[in-house]
C-alpha cells in the first residue's frame, strides 16, 4: 500500500479548502491514534486503524495489525506527558491520503523520556470511514548521553542468553571490559552505560536497556525501552535467575 500511495505524482493531490479540512480531520485522527498507543487504549486503536495495517519502524521492527494489538499496554499515566506535531506536510489523493510529520514528545524519564522522530501516516478509506493502514516512525537521533565505568565484575552478571519470544534472543557478552549485544541475525553492537544496570547504544540513543535484577540480586531480565514501547527478554541461560522474578 505504501509504494502505491508514494509513486502517486503529486499533481494528483487536491487543493483548497476542501484538503485543508481534510488535512485538519487526519492530523486530528493520528493524533488519537498515537494517544491510543500511549494510553494502551485498544477499543479507540480497533475504529481507528484497519486490520490490515502495517507498522514499520526506525529500530528495525515491523508488526502487523494483531501484533500491534498484542504489545498496546498503557505507557505512562495519563497528564504524565504531552505531545505536538511539527512540519506537518500532507497530500490528498482522494480515497487515499499521506501525512508526513515531526513528532515531538515529552514523557516521564522512567517511561521512555522525551523524544522526536518523524512519522508518515498513511490513509485510506475503508467502508465510508477513514482508516490508518500504515506507520512508519524514524526516531530523531539525540545528543551523545553519559556513559559510565562499570567494572569488569559487575559486567560479567549481564552475560548470558535473554529470549523475547521463542527463536527471538540476544546473546549478552563481554569483550575486554565493553558490554556487547547481539540480537540473532544481527551484527555485535557495543553497549554502553549510563549507570549500573542501565545501558544504551550508540546507534540507538533514544532507547534504554535495563538489566533487572530477582528478589536475589541476579539480574533476570532485559528490558528495551522507547516511546514506541517496551520488550522484554528473559534470561534463559542455564542457572539463569529468570524464575526469581515469576
Amino acid at each position: 500500500m505504501l509504494l502505491i500511495t508514494a509513486g502517486l505524482s503529486c499533481d494528483q493531490s487536491r487543493t483548497g479548502t476542501a484538503t485543508t479540512d481534510r488535512q485538519n480531520e487526519l492530523v486530528q485522527l493520528a493524533r488519537r491514534r498515537f494517544a491510543a498507543f500511549f494510553d494502551g487504549d485498544k477499543k479507540v486503536y480497533e475504529q481507528l486503524v484497519a486490520k490490515d495495517a502495517v507498522f514499520a519502524y526506525s529500530n528495525g521492527r515491523t508488526l502487523n495489525y494483531e501484533e500491534a494489538m498484542s504489545e498496546l499496554a498503557p505507557l505512562a499515566k495519563a497528564g504524565t506527558y504531552n505531545f505536538h506535531y511539527e512540519d506537518i506536510k500532507f497530500r490528498d489523493f482522494g480515497n487515499s491520503a499521506l501525512l508526513v510529520y515531526r513528532l515531538v514528545f515529552h514523557g516521564p524519564a522512567g517511561e521512555g523520556g522525551d523524544y522526536e522522530g518523524v512519522e508518515s501516516d498513511t490513509f485510506a478509506r475503508v467502508d465510508d470511514a477513514w482508516k490508518l493502514i500504515a506507520v512508519h516512525g524514524t526516531t530523531i537521533p539525540y545528543p551523545k548521553r553519559a556513559s559510565v565505568k562499570v567494572d569488569r565484575k559487575r559486567l560479567d552478571e549481564y552475560v548470558g542468553r535473554y529470549e523475547s519470544t521463542p527463536g527471538i534472543y540476544y546473546d549478552i557478552t563481554c569483550e575486554g571490559d565493553q558490554l556487547v549485544g547481539r540480537r540473532n541475525g544481527f551484527q555485535k553492537t557495543p553497549w554502553v552505560a549510563e549507570s549500573t544496570d542501565v545501558f544504551y547504544v550508540a546507534s540507538d540513543p533514544t532507547a534504554t536497556r535495563v538489566f533487572m535484577r530477582a528478589p536475589n540480586g541476579q539480574v533476570a531480565k532485559l528490558v528495551r525501552v522507547d516511546v514506541q514501547g517496551n520488550t522484554e527478554w528473559t534470561r534463559v541461560n542455564e542457572g539463569s535467575a529468570a524464575a526469581g522474578l515469576n
